[in-house]
Order: structure tokens, then C-alpha cells, then sequence
């Protein structure tokens, strides 16, 4: 067990607290100190790391740490004085303090791409040595400084993506000369009545320096009718979306409802006049998808997943002919998949899985001629597959159908059929090994039964693992070229099979598939010829608390001659199980055991509980385990977690 000792030992030490390798601010920092730049200049810096939450910045290397400002990041000094300020993108929040003013040498401001508020101080017109301003993409509000126009050697101005309100200043116009790039879009910013008058100077110069600035500006949302961005049904929409959904509870719902710009709300995309797609993924919507989302006809993209969105898809979905990607998964939508889905016909990616959706797989999805991408698995879609789902295989020469993790029963229908004859081409101009046609299949974790179907030989991936399928006599039969295709594209498939067993009261013994779990069952322990069920799970259906998975898990029942539930035996059964060497990263070898899953209790409680009296045999060579087990339930392998002791460190400062 000595790989133990060292998988422990490297742990420990990764998770060892040892003290962060931080550079703290000194909290005596004093500009008297300073000898690089002018004791007012290393004052205004000091303010302004103070008034934009320096200590929060994403990185504030050596600020207020050094005695040379030149080190400070984002901190440019040339000849005795502070000449750049670059801080883009770095999580300054707070306000723009009015001492920047007094660093009158400064050449370059980038403090764009942050969550600056407040006004642009006035005292931003002291800077006339300013070539660049930069600051867009923050939240500044109020008015555009009219002592901006004091700053007659700016080359580039850029005021977009803020809160900016009020007029422009006619100061601007003496900017004209310099100026090569302006940009004052996305504001709420007023257009001078008779824009663009080519009389008035500073008309000129804003239609020369940014022509479509006055068709960005936000304006006040008032209703729908009043919004002419896009028709007034698209917005009722999003209205329906917006309060359905819990809109105020957004993780971001930045610009609804402020705004009569649609196209500016946060995941709202506008193309020509309609909305065309929604981006609102992991935004914590809650609450149910409208019917009225079916009125965005032009939407192409719909992205909702990984929400809190519950009840049913709305049937209404399925007029949009326009919709290219349903992206639905990871919320807790129920009830069945609309048929009218199948309606679609533009339709590229249909994920709908990791939800609670339950019934039968709708056969109108067959219809949907565009689709290469369906994903339905992890909800809770019973009865047959629809054979019309083969008519998507002729829908592309790549298509991905996940069925995964559900409750469908009976055959494979054979119209799932694989793209056997098709020759895999491969570029040989790169290193590329990914196949020009790709069909895959996955059908596992179900209660599928029957044969498996000649006819999806040649697919590229196939996963047929935790169902309850024929294995084949006699199989890998290397002359049956199904048997070897299967053996090929999903080695382990037939090992993971439920199957059934009949033992009488002779006794027997019943063996997974996969040969690692064993039932021996004595004589007089069962009355009569009992029928035994097992069925193999990739994980534990309930949770596990403080226990370790070791990679088995089952379910095993049984019914007598008359079918009727049997549950507890006359006599003890024996069980054998078997692990690897893999598992002793999950659990000590000697604390494995079998568990039962005791709903009354609600918890998994040793198998060994089942029985009055008994106790493990344990073969630590061999890695296997017996005990005597009286009573049926759901069972796993489980062990105690391994405990790390994390060494104490002490560091000297």
C-alpha cells in the first residue's frame, strides 16, 4: 500500500495553508518619501488609487508599496513627471477623484473597460498636454465637462458605453483640428434639434468625427408602443419574458426597462429591426418560458440554459421557422417535449437535457430536416424510441443524437441506422484526425432490451452501456460482423447489461456481467423458483453524504412464481464483491464495504444490517470482500473518505 502513503503525502501538501505569497500596501505610504515625481503629482495618484478601490483592483502591483511610482503598474514617469495612466480592464470601481488634474503632464489616460461611476470631473481640462482619454465601457453618469474642450492636442476621445447624459459641449468644436477618433456611442446624450445642421460648427465636427453617434443614444423606456427599434410584438415579448422569469432577480438585466433600445439590453440581440437571438444563459432566470416568445419570428438562437426555469416548453416554440439553436439544458422545465417542435425545420441543436422532462420522445422530431444536434438525456423520457428519428441521419453528414440517462424501454429500432459503406476522409494537409462523417449515438443509462440491430453498424460512437440488451451467445463472435463493430466502438457495452435469472429452491449462483459482483444462494434459502433481476448503475441514485463511491453499483430484485415481490430471504445470502487497485484513491482498502439503501431511514446503511448476525471476509490480496446479506434494496460499494493530515507550517516573517 505504498502508493497510499505517497498519494496522501502529495495531497497534504497541496492542501497544506500556507501563508499567501501577498505584497501588502504600506498604510504609512507618504509622498514626502517620493523624489521621482512632484510631491502633488504622487498625491493625485494617491487619491486616485484611493477613490477607485485600489486594494480591490485586479492588479495593483507595488501602488503605495514603492517609493518610485515608475513601478507602480499602469504608472508611466518620464522626466521627473507622470506621464501615462493605463489601468484598462482592471476592476477600478468608485469615482474619478478631481486631483487627476494636477498630474498636468499626463500625455495617456486608459481607464477604460472598468466600473468607474460618478461625473468626469471638470479638472480633467487641466491636462492640456493629453493626446488620448479613454474612458469607455464604464458607468459614468452626468455631463461631458465643457473644459474638455480646453484639451486642444487630444488625438483620440472615447466617451462610449456610459451613462453620459445632457448636451454636448460647444467646446468641443475646438477639438476639431487633432481629433481622429471620437466616440460618444451608447449614451443618453441629447442630438441638437436640426442635426446635422452643416452650418453649425459642432455639428460638423461630430458628423465628421463619429457620424452615427446620435443614432446610439439611449433613451428612456416609456412602453412598448413607443419603441421603434423593433415591432411592438417582439417587445411585448420580452416584456412577458422579463416578468415571467424574475427580471429584477437577473444575475444582469442591465438596460431593461431603462432604455428604448432593445438591442442594447443585456442578451438582447437586434439585427435589422427584430430580435434574433437571446443570450441569456446562467442568468438566473426562474419561473416559466412565455408562449409569447413564439411572436419573435426572426429569433434565431435561443439561450436559456443552466437557469431555474420551470413547467412546460411552450408549444408556441415551434412557429418559429426561423430558430437555428434551442439551447434549453440544465433548468427544471417539465411535462412532455412539444410535438410541435418538429415544426422546426431550420433547426441546427436541440438540447433540452438535464431537466425534468417526462413521456414519450414526440416522432414529429423526425421531421426536423435541419437538425445534426439532439440531446434529450438526464430527464425522465419513458416508452419506445421513435423509429422517425432515423430520418435524421439523411439530415447531414455529421449528426449527434444523446438519449442518455432516462426510462425508455423496448427495442432499438432498427431505423437508427449507421453510415456503414462510408469511406472516412481525412485532410492531409494538417495533423487533423477528426472524421468528415460522424453519427453519434447515445442510448445508455435506459431500460432498452431486445437485440441490438444490425443496422447501426457504422457508426462513429456508439453507447449502448446500462441497459437491458441481448449479449449475444457466444460473444465477441469474430464472424459476426455486428459482434465486432460493438466489440470495437463500445468495448464494455455487453458487461453492462440488466439481466434476469431464475434459481429454485436448490439454490445457485447468480454473477454480473462483468464479473464482479457474486450471489450464492444456498439450499432452503427460497421456497421456490424465484426469478433475480440485476441491473447495474453507473452511479448511486441517492446521495452518499460522507461516503466514497468504488465504482459498483446495483440494483438487485426478485419475484416468485406467482410474481410477487420477494424482499427477505430464509436464509442468509453470500455476496462477493471485487474492486481495484484504482479504488483505494477513493476509499482504504479495509474500510470498503457493501451498503444498502434503507428507505425508511433515508440512508445508506451497511449490508451487513440486513442479517441478524455475520461479519466480512476480507481476501486483501485478492481484493474481494464477502458477507451475508437477508434483504433486497439498491446497493453500492462504498468506503470511509481518506483522512489527510495537513501538516501545521509556520512562517517566519
Amino acid at each position: 500500500m505504498k502508493h497510499m502513503l505517497a498519494v496522501g503525502l502529495i495531497l497534504s501538501l497541496l492542501l497544506a495553508p500556507f501563508a499567501p505569497l501577498a505584497v501588502f500596501a504600506n498604510e504609512e505610504f507618504d509622498c514626502a518619501n517620493v523624489t521621482e515625481i512632484p510631491q502633488l503629482e504622487c498625491e493625485a495618484l494617491v487619491a486616485f488609487y484611493n477613490s477607485t478601490s485600489g486594494p480591490g483592483w485586479y492588479d495593483n502591483t507595488n501602488w503605495l508599496v514603492t517609493n518610485t511610482p515608475n513601478d507602480w503598474i499602469g504608472v508611466g514617469v518620464d522626466g521627473g513627471h507622470v506621464t501615462y495612466l493605463g489601468i484598462s480592464e482592471n476592476q477600478l470601481s468608485g469615482v474619478i477623484p478631481p486631483e487627476l488634474g494636477n498630474l498636468s503632464c499626463l500625455q495617456t489616460i486608459y481607464l477604460d473597460t472598468n466600473q468607474l461611476s460618478g461625473s468626469i470631473p471638470s479638472e480633467i481640462g487641466n491636462l492640456i498636454n493629453l493626446h488620448f482619454l479613454s474612458l469607455d465601457n464604464n458607468q459614468l453618469s452626468g455631463s461631458i465637462p465643457f473644459e474638455i474642450g480646453n484639451l486642444i492636442q487630444l488625438t483620440n476621445l472615447e466617451l462610449s458605453d456610459n451613462q453620459l447624459s445632457g448636451d454636448i459641449p460647444v467646446s468641443f468644436v475646438n477639438l476639431l483640428l487633432n481629433v481622429d477618433d471620437l466616440s460618444l456611442d451608447y449614451n443618453m446624450l441629447n442630438v441638437p434639434a436640426g442635426y446635422p445642421d452643416p452650418n453649425n460648427p459642432l455639428h460638423v465636427f461630430l458628423s465628421q468625427k463619429d457620424p452615427d453617434w446620435h443614432l446610439n443614444q439611449y433613451h428612456y423606456f416609456t412602453t412598448c408602443a413607443a419603441v421603434s427599434q423593433i415591432p411592438q410584438v417582439e417587445c411585448e415579448a420580452l416584456q412577458a419574458l422579463y416578468n415571467n422569469t424574475n427580471g429584477p432577480e437577473w444575475t444582469n438585466n442591465t438596460h431593461w426597462w431603462e432604455t428604448d433600445t432593445p438591442g442594447h439590453w443585456y442578451g438582447v440581440i437586434v439585427y435589422s429591426g427584430h430580435v434574433t437571438a437571446l443570450y441569456l444563459q446562467r442568468n438566473q432566470l426562474s419561473g416559466f418560458i412565455p408562449e409569447e416568445l413564439g411572436y419573435l419570428s426572426n429569433l434565431a438562437g435561443l439561450f436559456l440554459y443552466d437557469n431555474q426555469l420551470s413547467g412546460f416548453i411552450p408549444p408556441e416554440l415551434g412557429i418559429i421557422n426561423s430558430l437555428h439553436y434551442m439551447i434549453l439544458y440544465g433548468n427544471q422545465l417539465w411535462g412532455a417535449i412539444p410535438p410541435a417542435l418538429g415544426n422546426l425545420s431550420s433547426l441546427y441543436d436541440l438540447n433540452l437535457s438535464s431537466n425534468q422532462l417526462s413521456g414519450s420522445i414526440p416522432p414529429e422530431l423526425g421531421n426536423m430536416n435541419a437538425l445534426v444536434f439532439l440531446n434529450l438525456s438526464s430527464n425522465k423520457l419513458s416508452g419506445p424510441i421513435p423509429s422517425e428519428l432515423g430520418n435524421l441521419w439523411d439530415n447531414s453528414i455529421e449528426i449527434v443524437i444523446d438519449l442518455s440517462d432516462n426510462q425508455l424501454s423496448g427495442a432499438i429500432p432498427p431505423e437508427l441506422e449507421g453510415a456503414g459503406g462510408v469511406t472516412v476522409q481525412r485532410s492531409s494537409s494538417n495533423q487533423l484526425n477528426a472524421p468528415t462523417y460522424y453519427h453519434f449515438l447515445d442510448l445508455s443509462n435506459n431500460h432498452l432490451s431486445g437485440s441490438i440491430p444490425d443496422s447501426l453498424i457504422g457508426l462513429d460512437y456508439l453507447d449502448l452501456d446500462y441497459n437491458a440488451l441481448n449479449v449475444p451467445e457466444g460473444y465477441p463472435d469474430p464472424a459476426d460482423p455486428l459482434q465486432v463493430y460493438l466489440s470495437y466502438i463500445d468495448p464494455e457495452w455487453h458487461t453492462l447489461q440488466a439481466f434476469t435469472q431464475t434459481i429454485g429452491s436448490a439454490g445457485g449462483t447468480l454473477t454480473s456481467l462483468d464479473g464482479r459482483t457474486e450471489f450464492v444462494i444456498s439450499s432452503g434459502t427460497l421456497d421456490g423458483d424465484t426469478t433475480f433481476t440485476f441491473t447495474p448503475q453507473p452511479i448511486p441514485k441517492y446521495s452518499l453524504a460522507r461516503l466514497s463511491f468504488a465504482h459498483n453499483s446495483f440494483q438487485l430484485s426478485a419475484v416468485d412464481a406467482d410474481d410477487n415481490p420477494l424482499t427477505v430471504f430464509n436464509l442468509p445470502v453470500t455476496a462477493t464483491l471485487s474492486y481495484t487497485d484504482a479504488d483505494f484513491l477513493i476509499a482504504p482498502e479495509d474500510t470498503l464495504g457493501l451498503y444498502w439503501w434503507d428507505s425508511d431511514a433515508n440512508g445508506w446503511l451497511d449490508a451487513l444490517s440486513t442479517c441478524s448476525e455475520g461479519a466480512y471476509t476480507r481476501d486483501l490480496d485478492a481484493n474481494t470482500f464477502s458477507l451475508p446479506i437477508c434483504h433486497l434494496s439498491e446497493f453500492a460499494v462504498l468506503g470511509q473518505p481518506l483522512q489527510f493530515f495537513i501538516p501545521f507550517v509556520q512562517v517566519q516573517r
